[in-house]
């Protein structure tokens, strides 16, 4: 594996590093051309894999390497490759379908209707969750209508065909008990939620103490 070689090589550099004087010029030099090789690999690796989830947090284990060592990050190229990852994130989405603890059946998008009453051989339960950064930011995308589900200013739930640029339509993925929870990160108090008569509640009258907000999340495919 070229990257974790590549960590291997990163990490006897700063461990050389850390044993030595801050006045070894030698040796600091000698991290700096590592650090030069590093980024040519890292910038040709992940345009090779940019699509692999996993490679975020081989680059986080990586970043923290760099930052916990002796030696300053010096390439600013690194530097600001190694930030946007931890920022935004490698983008990646899976293909699922969400099932409401609360009416025992699947979220589904119908047109510009949405609720909780289908079965899993309905394929307007199909979903997408749109990977945003590596803080666990979502955006769910209907997979039929090609909407998004969103929050409006006042906390109502809303589907919008433009979603992907609103920051409306961002969740957090949380999670209770072996349950998932869809977090607005708009309003952290705001959370999705399905009424007994599977029905959607709004938002706004929805939060991570009541049935309503838990879901159990069934996995189709990862891309």
């Amino acid at each position: 594996m070229p990257l974790v070689g590549m960590f291997i090589k990163t990490c006897k550099f700063t461990q050389t590093v850390q044993l030595q004087s801050d006045h070894d010029k030698s040796t600091i030099d000698a991290a700096d051309i590592c650090l030069a090789k590093t980024t040519r690999n890292l910038k040709r690796i992940t345009r090779k894999m940019s699509g692999s989830p996993w490679i975020c947090s081989l680059i986080l284990i990586f970043y923290f390497i760099l930052r916990s060592s002796a030696v300053p990050i010096q390439d600013k190229q690194l530097n600001s490759l190694l930030q946007d990852f931890a920022s935004d994130g490698v983008r990646y989405t899976r293909t699922v379908r969400i099932y409401s603890r609360s009416y025992r059946m699947h979220l589904r998008v119908v047109g510009s209707n949405i609720d909780a009453k289908a079965l899993d051989t309905d394929p307007n339960a199909l979903m997408i969750l749109e990977s945003v950064n590596l803080m666990g930011h979502i955006r769910i995308k209907s997979k039929q209508e090609n909407t998004y589900i969103c929050v409006s200013s006042a906390g109502r739930l809303v589907l919008e065909p433009k979603g992907n640029n609103i920051p409306r339509c961002v969740f957090v993925e949380d999670y209770y008990k072996g349950f998932t929870m869809f977090q607005s990160v708009y309003r952290k108090e705001w959370y999705l939620g399905v009424k007994k008569s599977g029905r959607m509640r709004q938002p706004r009258m929805t939060n991570r103490t009541q049935t309503a907000s838990l879901f159990l999340v069934e996995h189709i495919s990862l891309t």
